[in-house]
């Protein structure tokens, strides 16, 4: 016997707008951070800075996490 195909799924409206919205806010973060880092070589040195602060940060209370719980 021959079976009938499967309806195709209704896509509802918006949906197609939602996904381009997101790849254009994306690249638009993207050449924001590439412009910044060009304009601004020092704020963005202290952001990267900070961000290398605050891992090293969370490493440390992890070590010392791990630490007090005698794996």
């Amino acid at each position: 016997m021959l079976r009938q195909a499967a309806p195709a799924r209704a896509v509802r409206p918006g949906r197609e707008v939602t996904g381009i919205m997101k790849k254009v806010l994306t690249w638009l973060g993207i050449a924001f951070v590439i412009y910044y880092l060009a304009t601004n070589p020092h704020g963005a040195a202290n952001v990267v800075t900070g961000a290398l602060g605050w891992l090293k940060s969370a490493g440390n209370s992890m070590a010392q996490f791990l630490n007090h719980i005698k794996l």
